[in-house]
């Protein structure tokens, strides 16, 4: 079991009449996991099982810091590089608890755990393009680095490195009338580098692309805020060893609310999004609805 928890905090400098942005942000992932299962294992030298429970937990995650500067060229053309350190451990236990009246006598339990430190290197760059004084068009790519799990010096495991994906974003945006605007945007992310390094499961390159609108003309409480609706569809990267590959497609809204402005420039904005959608995997179909919110900080 586990759910991921992502947050993002990000800082840019205008710099040279506003041609050139220097900036600076942080993000993480942040995995806890926890299995419990209960098996019987033959105790040795005699013909006798024993039932035991074990527990796995890990605790911790990785985390991203990058640098990048973007620079104007033109009133139409805008393009910016970045790079930074992934960064981040993991602690991981594992305990075997036994079953005092399968073997007649109190067996304390076993434990042992470790912890790794991960490190590895990333970059990209990106591109954006107005067309005329109505659409946009903007492209990201993303690289990293293997990710190098490294024991400390009390851990007994091995380390070991690990392949990470690259990850291309292309978007395109048109204003249809004052305050309405339509978007749309494709991923696809090279998961399948990481096929070698898993043992229960498969990975495999995802794609995902969605589109909507948003319209802008109003406020809430004196805010500038926006509207948005919309479509996304996305193949989910991992699977079984014996499982179909899964996708998942969601129906959108969303809210912002834009908190603190100065001089045109966005420095605190509120969003929140509702999705409902579906999973599917051959014949297994899982709906669900998620809620999330996201609190963006800027400054200049």
């Amino acid at each position: 079991m586990g759910s991921p928890v992502t947050t993002s905090a990000a800082r840019g400098s205008r710099l040279s009449g506003c041609r050139t942005r220097v900036a600076s942000g942080c993000s993480s992932c942040t995995p806890e996991g926890c299995s419990i299962s209960a098996q019987e294992i033959p105790l040795e030298g005699t013909n006798a099982r024993a039932r035991v429970t074990d527990e796995f937990s890990a605790q911790g995650g990785v985390s991203t810091v990058r640098f990048g500067i973007a620079r104007r060229f033109g009133p139409a053309l805008s393009l910016s590089a970045f790079g930074g350190r992934n960064l981040g451990s993991t602690r991981r236990s594992f305990t075997r608890t036994f079953d005092s009246l399968d073997i007649e006598v109190a067996v304390p339990p076993f434990t042992t755990q470790g912890e790794w430190k991960y490190r590895g290197w990333t970059g990209g760059f990106s591109m954006g393009l107005n067309v005329g004084s109505f659409g946009r068009v903007a492209a990201t790519y993303t690289w990293s680095s293997v990710l190098d799990a490294v024991p400390t010096e009390a851990t007994e495991g091995e380390g070991r490195s690990y392949a990470m994906p690259s990850d291309l974003r292309l978007g395109a945006s048109a204003i249809l009338a004052p305050g309405l605007m339509i978007a749309g945007a494709f991923e696809r992310a090279a998961w399948s580098v990481v096929d070698g390094d898993l043992i229960t499961a498969r990975a495999s390159d995802a794609m995902a692309w969605g589109g909507g609108v948003e319209w802008q003309l109003f406020s809430i409480f004196g805010k500038p805020s926006t509207v948005r609706f919309g479509y996304r569809s996305a193949d989910l990267p991992f699977r079984g060893l014996s499982e179909p590959e899964a996708s998942e497609s969601a129906l959108t809204g969303g809210l912002g609310i834009d908190l603190l402005t100065s001089r045109d420039v966005l420095l605190a904005r509120l969003d929140l999004g509702l999705e409902q959608g579906s999973r599917i995997a051959g014949d297994l179909n899982e709906n669900f609805l998620r809620l999330s919110t996201s609190l963006r900080i800027s400054g200049f």
